[in-house]
């Protein structure tokens, strides 16, 4: 006798297991499993995405006085082709520099060399804002790849807040060209 009352129990508590809601009512209340139920503190946020380094930093340290020069440097994003002997992708620098506690600004091309005239200006666009000049005077040492632009003060305030800048350097052979530079994120304490 043991064994139908054993049966019948079972079949209670298995028919009990199964029901589900009994009122329409009760049925929208039910709430599935999802992956959207866990809650936020539970799931990590996404990281936002990195800010894209445009400029890199150095120091050189002088033996003989113990000085130290600090740099900045932003390469341009495109490049311009040229004729023998500089063939092969040219490349344009802006160049930051604090020497001796004096700001400089620089353009320094990889290959080919800077065209020196009558006038020795730069045309340079800081985002879309209006069009400007730079007088530029070259090094001592006769580097002709390399020219210092006039005015770095203003220059180094205006990199510090501009996302692109355009730069329209006259290059011996290859007349002017414009190198493109994404300048955002200079960050400059000298």
């Amino acid at each position: 006798m043991k064994i139908p009352s054993i049966l019948f129990a079972l079949t209670i508590v298995i028919s009990s297991c199964g029901q589900g809601p009994e009122k329409e009512e009760e049925m929208e209340m039910a709430v599935p499993f999802t992956d959207t139920a866990i809650p936020a503190e539970v799931a990590p946020a996404p990281a936002p995405p990195p800010e894209p380094v445009n400029w890199s930093y150095s120091e050189s340290k002088d033996e003989m006085t113990g000085n130290v020069m600090y740099f900045a440097e932003c390469s341009s994003t495109n490049s311009i082709q040229q004729d023998f002997p500089y063939e092969g992708d040219t490349r344009l620098a802006i160049i930051v520099r604090e020497k001796n506690n004096r700001n400089a600004v620089l353009l320094a091309i990889n290959k080919g060399q800077f065209m020196s005239s009558y006038s020795n200006d730069v045309r340079i666009k800081f985002d879309d804002k209006e069009l400007r000049s730079y007088g530029y005077s070259t090094p001592d040492d006769g580097t002709s790849g390399l020219i210092f632009l006039e005015g770095a003060s203003g220059l180094i305030k205006k990199l510090k807040t501009a996302k692109t800048l355009k730069i329209q350097p006259g290059i011996y052979q290859a007349g002017t060209a414009v190198f493109d530079f994404d300048v955002a994120g200079l960050e400059w304490k000298h």
